[in-house]
């Protein structure tokens, strides 16, 4: 399967034990709007480097997802997904789009083919890689120009919430912000609550 790449996005996200208040507020912004909503329910690896943490790498279903950070400005990041591709993944595309990016020569790839398992277990041999389990149960809403997702997750045994706001609009994203009086919390991308909690 061909690389599937979508646009850049602002994004804004937040963690916690109890986010329901900040869902009650949307919904009751948007009580007589149109809304697109969709549910998903997803188990997922994180790679987390210690080489690189402007890097979202993850494995969802059999695809290997990548997304990098390119801006931040006014409170927001903007990320760009750089690669997305299905497994199995032949050895020169692994090499030329995602190891590069570790900024670290990576040894040991001796097969022309990798599925997700051989994959995983390659890495393993790297200490500069921690691999995470996160599972998560997302519930998205789409509205003018913004994405607002509520999740449930676990990581690595620790369960929580974490609530996003997504746009291509910087401008509309930040008015949104405001709405919902999260202009002055911590933007906190995925990465970074990973590595606090492991």
């Amino acid at each position: 399967m061909k690389n599937k790449t979508t646009n850049p996005r602002f994004e804004f996200r937040v963690f916690g034990d109890d986010l329901q208040a900040l869902v009650a507020m949307f919904h009751t912004q948007f009580l007589n709007s149109e809304i697109t909503k969709r549910a998903t329910i997803s188990d997922e690896i994180y790679l987390i480097s210690q080489t690189n943490s402007d890097l979202n790498i993850k494995l969802r279903d059999n695809f290997l997802d990548i997304k990098k950070l390119i801006s931040k400005s006014d409170s927001l990041e903007q990320w760009e997904p750089f690669f997305k591709i299905e497994f199995p993944i032949d050895v020169e595309t692994l090499e030329e789009k995602t190891f590069l990016l570790f900024q670290i020569k990576l040894p040991h790839l001796n097969q022309n083919k990798y599925t997700k398992e051989q994959f995983l277990a390659a890495i393993q041999s790297y200490d500069f890689i921690n691999t995470v389990k996160v599972h998560k149960k997302r519930t998205q809403y789409t509205i003018d120009e913004l994405i607002f997702e509520i999740s449930d997750i676990d990581i690595g045994g620790r369960t929580l919430q974490t609530l996003c706001l997504e746009s291509t609009n910087k401008g509309k994203l930040l008015k949104f912000l405001k709405k919902f009086h999260m202009d002055t919390m911590k933007n906190t991308n995925y990465i970074e609550e990973i590595k606090l909690l492991k």
